[in-house]
């Protein structure tokens, strides 16, 4: 089992770091702030950040079609 850690850099200049599971489609941004507002971000950084986040819960939906269909 795996994860990333990352560390998002906004225009204003704040930073907030992020723990997440492997799988990463989003993040929950700081108040006033978006995907807009981002110039970098440094991975393998935050891990001891004591503002760190974790990224949202997930869950796999297992699909492989429908029973009779042809």
């Amino acid at each position: 089992m795996g994860y990333c850690v990352f560390t998002v850099i906004f225009r204003d200049g704040s930073r907030q770091a992020y723990i997440t599971g492997n799988a990463v489609d989003f993040i929950e941004y700081p108040k006033r702030l978006n995907a807009a507002d981002i110039v970098d971000i440094k991975m393998h950084t935050g891990r001891h950040d004591p503002d760190v986040r974790q990224g949202p819960k997930y869950y796999w939906c297992i699909y492989d079609g429908v029973e009779g269909a042809s």
